[in-house]
């Protein structure tokens, strides 16, 4: 199923919600509406620059029964992921088990969605 172009201003709006909520207005945010591999969506962070580049899929892979949610259900993981990127900068310096730390950084992601949309 193609995104259409509303669809990628839905996530862009919702993603600026957010970013707001979250005071996250210190970085730079840049949106593209591309094809994606099995994901709704991605980020890129150019930690140097705090430069933040959020892919948003021009195709998701099966049909949703309400797009409209899955828009802003993504766009508030992506943004939550953001959120906590520093943490993950910091452990990724040390010793760490990577598939632990993705493991827990979506376990408090869906909590905080379930508390907070």
């Amino acid at each position: 199923m193609r995104t259409t172009k509303a669809d990628f201003a839905l996530f862009q709006k919702e993603c600026q919600r957010w970013i707001d909520a979250f005071e996250l207005n210190n970085l730079k945010f840049y949106y593209t509406h591309s094809e994606l591999d099995d994901a709704f969506a991605e980020f890129y962070y150019a930690e140097w620059m705090q430069k933040i580049t959020i892919v948003f899929s021009n195709e998701f892979a099966e049909p949703m029964d309400d797009i409209k949610q899955q828009i802003k259900d993504t766009a508030f993981h992506e943004i939550t992921e953001i959120l906590i990127q520093p943490l993950r900068i910091i452990a990724e310096k040390r010793n760490f088990d990577r598939e632990e730390m993705e493991k827990e950084t979506h376990r408090i992601i869906h909590k905080l969605q379930k508390v907070l949309t």
